[in-house]
């Protein structure tokens, strides 16, 4: 799995570290939904604590607004 992680567009880099999967992409090229949609596909049984759960949330969370802002570089205040 972790060769596959690495194939795709976007990751930089796929390790395991003391049984963490860590995984650096750029949002740019891939997100993150994608990335568990590949590991899902990979048919490899992932267990996720509450807390994961809610460290993937906040993730998520982060990886929207980041996309937000990329998309609105600059605040328009040309009013003032």
């Amino acid at each position: 799995m972790i060769n596959g992680l690495n194939s795709l567009m976007g990751v930089t880099q796929a390790k395991i570290n003391q049984k963490v999967l860590e995984i650096e992409y750029d949002l740019v090229q891939i997100s993150l939904d994608e990335i568990e949609h590949y590991i899902l596909a990979s048919g490899v049984d992932m267990e996720q604590s509450w807390l994961d759960k809610v460290h993937d949330a906040l993730l998520h969370l982060s990886e929207e607004g980041e996309l937000g802002n990329l998309g609105h570089p600059y605040k328009d205040d040309s009013s003032h």
